[in-house]
């Protein structure tokens, strides 16, 4: 009896996830958003479906105007990487799933044609509990960047805000 329930208790939820499928997607926003904001907007909804082909983001109102700036599927395992490339493009994906938290780091390399080839790199990565069946923010990056110009003797001041979240779901 106590075999069988070891079993149940211990085996059974690593046979879950071993045979689920991870979604992982990064989302750029033109204005800050909370994770509480965020999660409660996915209660009720699928990450494939917010990250559809045409990488635009559906009709959830709380992610409107949120751009797709990565999008993957890959079957879940306690520790994975992936990468991808389309054209000069290159994504690198490296994480790991245990005792129900998902730690993931993700590199975007984009190529500049300026000049000498260069890659810029951008890197996002987050840790969060992640049950199974629910998408999630895994992190969460607000960046405000100030730009001041000059034109005709006035100097103006703009401001530039992003916020970039990293979400994922186990299936």
């Amino acid at each position: 009896m106590i075999s069988r329930l070891f079993a149940f208790l211990f085996f059974f939820p690593l046979l879950a996830v071993s045979a689920a499928q991870l979604d992982v997607a990064v989302l750029q926003f033109p204005e800050p958003k909370s994770a509480e904001e965020i999660n409660s907007a996915l209660s009720h909804v699928s990450l494939p479906d917010i990250t559809d082909i045409d990488n635009s983001v559906t009709k959830i109102p709380t992610l409107k105007g949120g751009r797709i700036l990565f999008s993957h599927s890959l079957p879940s395992s306690t520790a994975f990487q992936s990468q991808c490339r389309l054209s000069n493009n290159q994504a690198s994906m490296e994480g790991r799933y245990e005792n129900g938290v998902l730690s993931l780091k993700i590199t975007l390399s984009e190529s500049v044609t300026v000049g000498f080839r260069r890659l810029t790199n951008r890197i996002f990565q987050g840790s969060s509990k992640l049950p199974v069946g629910q998408p999630r923010v895994i992190g969460i990056r607000n960046i405000e960047v100030k730009k001041k110009t000059a034109s005709k003797g006035n100097l103006t001041v703009e401001e530039d805000f992003t916020c970039n979240v990293i979400l994922a779901q186990i299936r």
